[in-house]
């Protein structure tokens, strides 16, 4: 296979993405990369990340390209899970205590920062809406953060979360007791499942 296929066997399989790192880890040159995206006139979505110009580029998508160290939490995993019907005002993360992540905030990413206990608790894969794969904590992890975030939650929000997951089909109430008890709140989150 020529350096030109493989690089459109990337694209394909990146669903329109091509990563300048996939692209070197592959054998092909940077100058090489830079004349097929000039030649296919593809789009630069952010650094080392590029999609045809037929791509929609995907913001969550390309956040978690750049960053697959990163979990989406909090307001956006609700949103990306369906459990809030509108969009957060910015995208919020979860990433491992230590990690330098001076980059996702000058970008307006609200980000936290978790011990290395707790970083995995939760962790599963989910889609953004455009169908892009992305890494994010379960609905369970996601209500004991809220509840653990309960300085910049709104109380009543809270409930209103709970009662929603409660009354869901997909609601796994061990689980949610069993990471409360690994995060430590497990008498919060109690009060919220017991009203």
């Amino acid at each position: 296979m020529g350096k030109r296929e493989e690089l459109d066997w990337l694209v394909h399989d990146g669903g329109g993405y091509l990563l300048t790192c996939e692209v070197v880890s592959h054998g092909i040159s940077k100058p090489t990369l830079a004349a097929y995206v000039k030649r296919f006139e593809m789009i630069k979505a952010a650094h080392g990340v590029y999609c045809t110009k037929d791509t929609t580029p995907d913001p969550f998508y390309i956040l978690y390209l750049r960053n697959k160290k990163i979990y989406f939490s909090h307001a956006t995993s609700l949103w990306l899970l369906g459990m809030e019907k509108e969009q957060p005002p910015r995208m919020e993360v979860t990433v491992r205590e230590g990690y330098n992540a001076s980059h996702l905030r000058s970008r307006d990413v609200h980000v936290y920062q978790v011990k290395k206990e707790h970083y995995e608790v939760g962790a599963t894969k989910g889609v953004t809406p455009q169908g892009h794969p992305v890494r994010l904590y379960d609905l369970e992890r996601t209500l004991c953060d809220v509840v653990r975030d309960w300085r910049n939650t709104d109380s009543q929000r809270t409930e209103q979360l709970f009662q929603k997951y409660l009354e869901s089909p997909k609601a796994n109430v061990p689980r949610l007791m069993a990471y409360a008890g690994q995060l430590g709140i497990l008498e919060k989150v109690r009060a919220f499942v017991d009203r």
